[in-house]
């Protein structure tokens, strides 16, 4: 993973998305909050998706593809993908139920709005 912080990003999402709630409504363009996702790819990382997620071969914790999330996307991504420049992969490390990457695929780095830093953690 490149780093340890949350990032606050609004990417452009499909309204298919929303409508179906794995995007609550907001400020973003398409009419959704913001997403706080983690930044587990960067450019020039190779990402591997299959029953879970690889990044350059490593496994990540608790990337599970959720069979009933990837049912209803209309994602048409390969089973892996090397990242372009400016383009990052998000995804939640800590449950394996977010609606991330896994399901849109990777984003412009430059729809990250915020970092965030933990207050408290337990």
């Amino acid at each position: 993973m490149h780093d340890e912080h949350l990032d606050s990003v609004a990417p452009r999402m499909s309204i298919a998305a929303r409508d179906r709630g794995m995007l609550a409504r907001g400020r973003c363009a398409g009419d959704y909050v913001p997403m706080i996702k983690q930044v587990v790819g960067v450019e020039d990382d190779l990402v591997e998706v299959g029953g879970n997620v690889k990044i350059n071969g490593t496994d990540l914790a608790s990337s599970e593809i959720n069979a009933d999330v990837a049912k209803t996307s209309r994602l048409s991504q390969p089973n892996w993908i090397r990242l372009d420049k400016g383009s990052v992969w998000l995804m939640s490390t800590y449950t394996p139920r977010s609606f991330d990457s896994r399901y849109f695929g990777a984003i412009s780095a430059a729809t990250i709005e915020s970092f965030i830093e933990p207050v408290f953690t337990w």
